[in-house]
């Protein structure tokens, strides 16, 4: 059985390195591992279990070098993580989301957000700029928003 679900996670993770969506990627390569290395507890076979060990050796290689290159993203600054917020979840702070990523070569930060109208809106980016200012290597946050209406060419498209 877990030799099936280890096929499953480790089929995902080669779509995903395909795609070169490397941090996803090496999750999966993880868990896949972690799935070969019951099945091969639970293998009595010799020749099965010569095979289930030549995967994971492949695999291992491929995680090894998936988190080298993961690494490097992070310390380059290129490094992209997806966080999926779903209307009505508890449990997300600015501090849990952003900190990981302002280490200290970040000196500026631009958001792109254009609809902050809002009184709840403007709260949510003062408690993002809170945050920012705690660590002393920012020096500028930009805000780019858009205009609901321009009146005569006089407003810019958007309000830094």
């Amino acid at each position: 059985m877990s030799l099936e679900s280890a096929a499953k996670v480790l089929q995902r993770a080669t779509e995903l390195d395909s795609k070169q969506n490397f941090p996803e990627a090496l999750v999966c390569y993880q868990e896949g591992l972690s799935l070969l290395m019951d099945s091969l507890k639970s293998t009595t076979v010799a020749t099965e279990r010569q095979k289930i060990r030549e995967k994971i050796e492949s695999y291992m290689l491929r995680a090894e070098n998936l988190k080298k290159v993961v690494e490097d993203q992070k310390g380059e600054a290129k490094y992209h993580k997806r966080i999926e917020i779903k209307d009505g979840d508890k449990g997300f702070s600015y501090k849990s989301l952003f900190e990981p990523y302002l280490i200290n070569r970040v000196v500026e930060v631009e958001v792109h957000d254009p609809y902050i109208r809002n009184f709840h809106q403007i709260h949510n980016f003062l408690r993002l700029c809170e945050l920012l200012v705690r660590k002393e290597t920012i020096r500028r946050i930009k805000l780019v928003t858009g205009t609901e209406y321009k009146f005569k060419n006089k407003v810019p498209d958007f309000v830094t």
